[in-house]
């Protein structure tokens, strides 16, 4: 086809739509000597669908190029223009072209999604290892004050920080300490709960792995379908692949009073997660203090000036008075444990365990350092 009918084409929008996918369009003409037709399609189609609509998009940048004098046509192959280079260059924040496609591809496009393109060179070389990209990618998606070269230590007590906010409904958010106190695997239990199916992932990589796949809507854990959620996403029109995408309940739904029970989050057939509550439901953390403390005044036992309610007999009450919280027992330990930690409430443990009470006492349980709580005290 020649470039006057290709400029015929109608373009998919106007102005910057799909300036993702026009970027990638463009870098892949810059390498290799170019690419034809077929060769756009069937590399650059993953990323933007399947079957023969995923050419349309595709065609309708590459019509853009031409019409913008950043592509030239030269025996069906299609190469960059001087000025299309120029554009590629300033786009990308580079001064030469990587030797190959896939370098240009998996450094400096993944880089540009994530929105990394202003960073120095060696942050974004490490976009190669599959951990450092992971963690790049939960960093953006949480908004989380780390490096990409963090442990997976640090992430995963990040990531349960992140999970204790959004359990008050992030209305704590940026008061917490950069830890919750809890050991690894409460820890990482906790972070669990930012899983659309929330569940101990086993091991700190693998919670890295599972948040980072469902952030950019990869099926799998594997580091090529990471990439390629990541350049999916980005080739749809998202100016940050991953930051753009991430839910902010709060902003979307009421905020609710202690005193006040709020109604469940209507379920959907589209999403399972909308099938629970949403945490920007439950009270702030004096809201949430006075509620347990209520709960545990009803389930007290003891003498006066020690009364103490077990935890799994006052999450049991808050969840039956509160459902549209949608509060997890794993969520309202690490709740629990925070409000211990800066005063609010006071846990205590089980000295004596009354055998009678053995499967509530490890319900009730929770690690804190070098402590195992597993009552509220009243008075």
């Amino acid at each position: 086809m020649t470039t006057a009918v290709l400029e015929r084409k109608p373009h998919a929008a106007a102005g910057d739509a799909n300036s993702g996918l026009r970027l990638m369009v463009l870098a892949r003409i810059a390498c290799d000597e170019g690419a034809t037709r077929p060769e756009l399609a069937r590399e650059l189609g993953p990323y933007v669908g399947v079957g023969p609509a995923a050419r349309m998009p595709i065609e309708a940048e590459l019509a853009h190029l031409v019409r913008a004098g950043h592509a030239i046509e030269s025996r069906s192959r299609f190469t960059a223009s001087p000025e299309g280079l120029e554009k590629l260059y300033a786009d990308l924040n580079i001064k030469a072209l990587p030797k190959t496609w896939t370098e240009l591809r998996d450094i400096r496009l993944v880089g540009k999604a994530l929105g990394l393109e202003r960073d120095a060179p060696a942050r974004l070389k490490g976009l190669t290892a599959p951990d450092i990209l992971r963690a790049e990618v939960l960093i953006q998606f949480y908004g989380l004050a780390l490096k990409g070269n963090s442990s997976s230590i640090k992430l995963r007590t990040a990531l349960a920080v992140t999970a204790l906010e959004r359990a008050f409904g992030n209305r704590i958010k940026g008061e917490l300490s950069a830890s919750t106190g809890l050991n690894a695997k409460a820890s990482r239990v906790l972070a669990g709960q930012l899983l659309r199916m929330p569940r101990d992932a086993g091991t700190d990589k693998r919670l890295v792995a599972m948040l980072a796949a469902e952030a950019v809507g990869s099926p799998k854990i594997d580091i090529d379908l990471l990439r390629i959620g990541i350049l999916k996403r980005y080739a749809l029109g998202k100016l940050s692949a991953v930051r753009a995408s991430r839910p902010d309940p709060v902003s979307v739904l009421p905020t609710v009073t202690a005193d006040q029970p709020a109604m469940p989050v209507p379920a959907t057939a589209s999403t399972a997660s909308a099938q629970k509550p949403s945490a920007a439901n439950r009270p702030d953390l004096p809201g949430f203090v006075k509620v347990v403390q209520a709960a545990a005044s009803t389930h007290a036992e003891g003498w006066p000036g020690n009364r103490k309610a077990l935890v799994s007999r006052v999450y049991k009450d808050i969840t039956a008075g509160h459902p549209g919280w949608g509060l997890s027992l794993v969520e309202f330990k690490a709740m629990l444990a925070e409000c211990h930690g800066i005063g609010k409430l006071a846990l205590v443990t089980a000295d004596l365990k009354d055998k009678r009470l053995l499967d509530e006492l490890k319900q009730s349980a929770i690690t804190y350092k070098n402590t195992v709580w597993h009552l509220v005290r009243v008075e």
